[in-house]
């Protein structure tokens, strides 16, 4: 998703645009992530504006107690990639979805590590809230035991 991230802002800059492709590298390189953030354990960082947000407030999903985007079709097997850019875009609002896990637990109970604590995210909460990822080691079994992920599995099987 990063690669094609990449190729939008370069296209985009190609026809004359501002464009910046939120990957990773580009972010480290442009210091928008501090590398003090950067999780050795994961070799990831915090972005100033994580793709989850965007995408959250696309109304295309909805954040899960496993501090992952979920969308009704395909549940957290969802990857993203966003580039900022002052092209001119059909730009339609949408409201934020509150989370759909409702009672269900099964990230908090599949999690080897105990990172997820099983509160739903609100808007006014941070991740911190939802789970504490200095012990996510990410084996991703909150991902794939989601009910919202094993209907879209079972959907392609």
């Amino acid at each position: 998703m990063e690669k094609l991230a990449d190729w939008i802002s370069e296209y985009l800059q190609t026809k004359g645009y501002s464009a910046y492709a939120q990957s990773e590298k580009n972010n480290i390189e442009h210091r928008y992530i501090e590398r003090g953030y950067i999780d050795p354990k994961m070799q990831s960082g915090i972005s100033p504006l994580p793709h989850k947000t965007i995408a959250n407030i696309s109304g295309i999903g909805f954040m899960g107690k496993n501090n992952l985007f979920i969308t009704e079709e395909f549940g957290c097997a969802f990857s993203m990639c966003t580039v900022l850019t002052d092209a001119p875009i059909s730009v339609e609002k949408h409201p934020l979805i509150d989370s759909k896990c409702g009672d269900c637990n099964v990230c908090v109970e599949k999690c080897p590590a105990k990172a997820i604590h099983g509160n739903a995210w609100t808007h006014q909460g941070g991740r911190e809230s939802i789970i504490d990822i200095s012990k996510c080691f990410c084996v991703l079994k909150c991902m794939v035991n989601c009910p919202w992920s094993l209907k879209y599995a079972n959907q392609k099987l």
